[in-house]
C-alpha cells in the first residue's frame, strides 16, 4: 500500500509532478500531528498553562 502515489502529467507545453494522496495518508498525518502536539503540550504547555493559572490566582500580600 502507498502512503502516496506520484504522477507525472502533460499538458501541452507544461509537464509537472504531482501527488495524489491516498486516504490513508491523511489520516496518518493527521493523527501525526495531533501526537505531536500533545507531546508538546505534554512537555510545555502545561507547564505554562499552570504558571498563568497561579500568576492570575496569586492573592495580595497580608497587610501588617
Amino acid at each position: 500500500m502507498d502512503l502516496w502515489l506520484a504522477k507525472l502529467c502533460t499538458h501541452g507545453d507544461i509537464t509537472r509532478f504531482t501527488f495524489a494522496f491516498s486516504k490513508s495518508s491523511v489520516v496518518l498525518e493527521i493523527v501525526f500531528w495531533l501526537g505531536l502536539a500533545l507531546i508538546v503540550y505534554a512537555y510545555l504547555g502545561y507547564g505554562l498553562v499552570l504558571w498563568g493559572l497561579v500568576r492570575l490566582k496569586r492573592s495580595p500580600p497580608p497587610l501588617p
